[in-house]
């Protein structure tokens, strides 16, 4: 075991990168909490007016966050709601996966098939929500739904 000298400067992970990135990408985990934060009050069945509500907030949300973000950042972004989600792990532990993710995957349903939705994003999720999994198998209606909205 090395031990650090208690002046030597910390090294993080992220001192390579530029401050607009690290805050481009704080605003994208954000973004991404809040869009799961909305999907907590949606299911399938619940009623239109809560589900129209909820997606016009979540248009709002992935329409700023996608229309911010650059090519390159949009691959970081599906990858967090890819974590967000549960459908793959999160290195840094900072994510906690939800119970049931049928909300979001309405939402998502919803969102896929708007003009601002990236292709490379539905391909992403595509990929990922096909797969056997015990967190989407709870909600296989939902994850039907969207994987036709992912289709393209």
């Amino acid at each position: 075991m090395q031990l650090q000298d208690a002046d030597a400067p910390k090294t993080n992970k992220t001192d390579h990168v530029s401050s607009t990135e690290t805050n481009d990408f704080v605003y994208q985990e954000h973004a991404v909490k809040e869009f799961m934060k909305e999907s907590l009050a949606v299911t399938r069945t619940c009623q239109p007016k809560v589900k129209t509500d909820a997606c016009t907030r979540t248009d709002e949300i992935l329409c700023r966050l996608f229309s911010s973000a650059s090519t390159d950042s949009v691959g970081v972004i599906a990858n967090t709601l890819l974590v967000s989600l549960g459908l793959i792990k999160d290195e840094d532990r900072k994510y906690q996966t939800p119970g049931n993710i049928e909300g979001a995957l309405v939402l998502l349903e919803h969102a896929a098939q708007q003009d601002y939705f990236p292709l490379s994003v539905k391909m992403m999720l595509a990929s990922f929500v096909e797969k056997s999994n015990e967190t989407l198998s709870k909600c296989s209606v939902a994850r039907d739904s969207l994987l036709k909205a992912l289709r393209v």
